[in-house]
């Protein structure tokens, strides 16, 4: 018997996806358990990660320290207005053309392979695209 329930209440979350809800009910079957028991346990070990992470034990994804740097470029007033390309937790390139800061991310992921850059326009509207192996995609 799980223990968790007997002092437990009832939390509803709406929102989620059916099919994806479908999903993690058939896994939980497989696996003898129920849907509530697979979703603590994600919930717990995303929190185990979010703090080990902020807290610097653990090695900061690619993604996170490209945004760090974003975050630390965009306010830079010499910046402003121009495309700014980030990659491997550098800027690769500022240019006040879009053309050419995609043709530096593109050289530069030849010669490093990174797997994840980014390309905004600092004090823009956000307008960011996200480089994501190898590919410009808007998000």
């Amino acid at each position: 018997m799980d223990y968790r329930l007997l002092n437990s209440k009832g939390i509803f979350v709406r929102g989620i996806d059916r099919k994806n809800y479908r999903k993690l009910k058939a896994l939980a079957a497989e696996r003898g358990t129920s849907v509530y028991v697979l979703i603590d346990d994600a919930i717990r070990k995303y929190l185990a990660t979010a703090s080990s992470e902020s807290s610097g034990d653990m090695p900061l994804s690619e993604e996170a320290v490209n945004n760090m740097v974003f975050r630390k470029v965009r306010s830079d007033p010499s910046v402003n207005g121009r495309w700014i390309g980030i990659a491997g937790g550098r800027v690769v390139k500022v240019s006040d053309r879009f053309e050419e800061v995609v043709e530096s991310m593109r050289q530069a992921y030849r010669v490093e392979g990174f797997k994840h850059g980014i390309v905004a326009k600092a004090g823009a509207p956000p307008d960011l695209r996200e480089w994501l192996a190898g590919s410009l995609q808007s998000v």
